[in-house]
């Protein structure tokens, strides 16, 4: 993952999102969490994408294709759920409603495109292709306007909660590590800089911590760390960690049990459970947002 991010572009983007940060800003007063998940699972014989409950009761599938879908995101409104497919020979990413309706592949290029995260306001994407040697990228919520942010195979992007930041892993300095770049177009910042790997970067619903995967401690491990780099703390062993609305538990897939789980831990530690108990593997969980207020 190479290749430095061009000031000029990333300037670019921040005139672009402005009405992402003010959209934000106005946004109505957040309900409690529902607790329903999407998550990736075999239970058909390839992965598919569900939403279950928070104590692993199974709701729906909302895909159905003889092909890998995995990496759901949740739109902010909870009314539709990204996520990369392999239904396509090369790998895009699509998009569904929440019902299972309503499947749009947003992508449509030949080169592999891989799911990022919503921005606040829920009218853009970002994603990471290997498109012109590879990058991140921005699209509208129904796949127009793209917009180089990165140049470089760059990865894994995440939208903070109030639109100002992109989080992602780059390898730009020799190693997978997590940068965060403001959209305004300041240079990025390398806010994990070990000797392992990191990489999934997942915002705490406040803004203030990230929660990533890193092989820093040997074994693959989910860690929490300030929004700044400050204050790692390890959480447990496991990857693609993701945050319950009012920020207080990380659900995340571990293989604890001898196949690919998903458990939920406390975000200030311990209260750790597996959440789904079946022989099937499961894995790319992602918390549904809280309900805005109408």
């Amino acid at each position: 993952m190479k290749g430095f991010v061009s000031t000029l572009v990333v300037a670019a983007l921040g005139a672009l999102l402005t009405s992402v940060n003010s959209a934000n800003s106005t946004a109505m007063p957040e309900k409690s969490a529902a607790g329903i998940i999407a998550f990736a699972g075999n239970r058909d014989g390839n992965a598919e994408i569900y939403l279950m409950s928070e104590t692993g009761r199974v709701l729906r599938r909302l895909t159905n294709s003889p092909k890998l879908d995995a990496a759901p995101a949740w739109s902010p409104d909870r009314r539709k759920i990204a996520f990369y497919s392999q239904r396509t020979s090369n790998g895009d990413v699509f998009v569904v409603n929440a019902d299972g309706t309503g499947l749009v592949n947003l992508t449509k290029n030949p080169a592999h495109d891989s799911l990022g995260s919503w921005s606040p306001d829920g009218k853009w994407i970002v994603f990471d292709s290997g498109r012109a040697g590879g990058g991140i990228y921005v699209m509208r919520s129904n796949g127009s306007g793209v917009r180089r942010v990165t140049t470089g195979p760059d990865s894994d992007p995440a939208w903070s909660p109030d639109g100002s930041t992109i989080a992602f892993t780059s390898k730009r300095n020799g190693n997978d590590d997590i940068y965060v770049m403001k959209t305004g177009g300041e240079e990025p910042v390398n806010v994990t800089n070990s000797k392992g790997i990191d990489t999934g970067a997942a915002w705490s619903p406040d803004g203030r911590s990230i929660a990533f995967t890193s092989t820093r401690a040997g074994a693959e491990n989910v860690y929490v760390m300030d929004a700044d780099g400050s204050h790692v703390r390890r959480l447990a062993k496991g990857l693609e960690p993701t945050w319950s609305p009012d920020g207080k538990r990380v659900a995340f897939t571990s293989d604890v049990s001898g196949h690919s789980d998903i458990l939920v831990v406390n975000a200030s530690g311990g209260g750790l459970r597996r959440i789904t108990k079946g022989a099937f593997l499961e894995f790319s969980p992602a918390w549904a947002p809280a309900r805005k207020s109408p």
